[in-house]
């Protein structure tokens, strides 16, 4: 579980008469204008799970789900899930590769999944 608080600060506005030039600090101004504070806070809050198999060290399954939650988005929209699944071959393990003594290492994998953001 992961929850993440947010606060965005946006302070704008503009400057007239600068005194020194180069320097643009407020303060090196005579006449700041229309200067204002905006604070927007929200949450964020996740909850992650992943399975993983593996059988004999030359075939692996995964498979995970996450699930977010945004407190910048509507009740109704406010959740959403997201999925994924993966499998995984050692292809080098195999009898058929010990005779190939140039490859130590041979992998093949794959996977599918959701993407949120």
């Amino acid at each position: 579980m992961k929850i993440m608080k947010l606060e965005l600060r946006l302070f704008y506005g503009f400057k007239q008469g600068q005194v020194l030039t180069g320097i643009t600090e407020l303060e090196n101004f005579s006449t700041i204008n229309l200067t204002r504070l905006l604070v927007k806070r929200g949450r964020i809050e996740s909850y992650f799970s992943r399975l993983n198999y593996d059988y004999k060290g030359k075939y692996f399954v995964s498979g995970n789900i996450r699930w977010d939650g945004n407190s910048r988005f509507s009740p109704d929209v406010r959740w959403e899930n997201f999925w994924g699944v993966g499998v995984g071959w050692r292809i080098d393990k195999e009898k058929f590769m010990e005779r190939l003594k140039c490859i130590n290492a041979l992998k093949l994998r794959s996977s599918y999944g959701q993407l949120g953001g």
